[in-house]
């Protein structure tokens, strides 16, 4: 089902702006091409793998195969998740109800952080923000969760049931459910306010799902690295599962009100879903957590509601104002919380 969305005269404008994003798909397309014939196999995998948004860093050592692999990922992205996304809602919701009209004419203070956040993961310069308020955390985080996927792999830990298809599926569960779980944490203390800012976006682009506070990479490899440490799955299989899924969450973010039926009640939450999970109601941000919608409905987070209203974002604090303001304000929040949790215990 698709909700009533405004979609204006498409003008002259929209259109360069849309052939543009085409020509732009077909250029990244084209580089990503003669970079996967040129770039090793095993280094494309790497960076593909990345992309499923493990946080498994390469901070400290982007140079040689480490940078071609970041660079195969950011593209990777642009090519098979962000512009593709940004074409089908556009068609759909037309010029000005979708992203694009969001991030380069609407320009409120929502999207242009999500531009922002986006545009320095994309130069390779948030991962630098991320190092310094975390204090190193980043680095040694990623270095534990690098060093357990050796030790699984290295001691022949890993879970083999003779069938591709039956460990892929498997893995995917694991992942699925370690990714619910981190998400339903950081709507917790003491970690809820470096996932607030997420939420503090007041309008949806399909950006918004790169909109995050720096540190929260210290904490996300530690529940998303059990998949590629438990299952054995082809490099292959797992690049292809990461970006179908980086697509899957980046249409979720956008403007789209699909519910899928049957499927987005019983398969994969709907983008309609993931919307209410963005409301301005404390009470909807706790729902609909997961990807697929077994984790929700086993847990009691699944509501298959469509949302009251329009209005998103967060109503007990004020966001959207200055950037590096808030982020600081969020980590002492984070640090003041973590040292009352740490007393109570």
């Amino acid at each position: 089902m698709i909700g009533q969305q405004p979609s204006g005269q498409i003008g002259p404008l929209a259109i360069a702006l849309i052939a543009g994003g085409i020509l732009a798909w077909a250029a990244v397309l084209a580089i990503l091409l003669v970079v996967l014939l040129w770039a090793d196999g095993r280094v494309v995998l790497a960076g593909w793998i990345d992309g499923c948004q493990l946080n498994l860093p390469y901070y400290g050592r982007l140079s040689g195969e480490a940078a071609i692999a970041k660079f195969i990922d950011k593209l990777a992205m642009l090519a098979f998740a962000i512009v593709p996304v940004l074409m089908l809602e556009t068609a759909v919701c037309g010029y000005r109800g979708g992203s694009l009209w969001r991030l380069t004419q609407g320009r409120s203070p929502s999207a242009i952080h999500d531009l922002i956040v986006y545009a320095l993961n994309f130069a390779g310069l948030w991962k630098y923000l991320s190092i310094l308020l975390s204090f190193g955390a980043v680095l040694a985080v990623g270095l534990v969760a690098g060093g357990i996927i050796q030790a699984f792999v290295q001691f022949d830990l890993r879970i083999r049931t003779g069938s591709l298809i039956l460990d892929t599926a498997l893995g995917f569960l694991l992942f699925t459910f370690c990714d619910y779980w981190n998400h339903r944490l950081q709507h917790r203390q003491p970690l809820w306010p470096l996932h607030r800012v997420h939420h503090a976006a007041d309008e949806m682009t399909v950006l918004t799902l790169w909109r995050a506070h720096p540190t929260i990479s210290a904490v996300e490899p530690l529940f998303k690295l059990w998949p590629l440490a438990v299952f054995d799955v082809p490099a292959e299989t797992v690049a292809v599962i990461a970006m179908m899924t980086v697509t899957y969450v980046h249409l979720i973010h956008s403007n789209l009100r699909w519910d899928w039926g049957w499927f987005g009640r019983w398969v994969l939450i709907p983008p309609i879903g993931h919307r209410l999970h963005h409301h301005i109601d404390p009470e909807n941000q706790s729902k609909n957590l997961g990807i697929p919608v077994i984790w929700d409905r086993l847990f009691g987070t699944w509501d298959g509601r469509h949302p009251p209203d329009d209005r998103l974002g967060i109503s007990d604090m004020p966001y959207n104002r200055s950037m590096p303001r808030e982020i600081w304000r969020d980590l002492v929040d984070f640090l003041r919380e973590s040292w009352r949790f740490v007393t109570r215990q």
